[in-house]
């Protein structure tokens, strides 16, 4: 990872490096995105289901447990302590984290485009 690139967050338990220019974080991004949302979809099937047989909410430990897996696959190992102060992490944590992440994300966005805009200049 290019340390200079990357890009860190200040959190409740450390530094989160965020490796944004590198093609291969945001590849891992993407594949996120579906995984997250696999795992969602199945913990509200979940839920829907208990509440139509009248029974309580289910235990979605299991859900949060994976969510968190992949959160530290993405962003490192103990990404989840760092951010979330704890091994376990909702989907209600995990978009609360991404709404506060987007106008960071926006700026690296504009960034990385006025870089690449900047380079195609240049070979002209």
């Amino acid at each position: 990872m290019d340390q200079q690139k990357a890009k860190r967050i200040e959190c409740k338990n450390g530094t989160l490096i965020i490796p944004f220019y590198d093609d291969e974080f945001q590849r891992k991004m993407l594949t996120f995105k579906k995984k997250i949302l696999g795992i969602v979809k199945k913990a509200l099937r979940e839920v829907r289901a208990a509440e139509r047989r009248g029974m309580s909410e289910p235990d979605m430990r299991k859900h949060w447990e994976r969510l968190a897996k992949e959160f530290n696959w993405l962003f490192g190992a103990d990404a989840c302590q760092i951010v979330f102060a704890s091994d376990l992490i909702s989907a209600d944590m995990l978009t609360e984290f991404f709404d506060k992440l987007e106008p960071y994300i926006d700026k690296w966005s504009s960034e990385l485009l006025e870089e690449q805009q900047a380079k195609r200049y240049l070979r002209k």
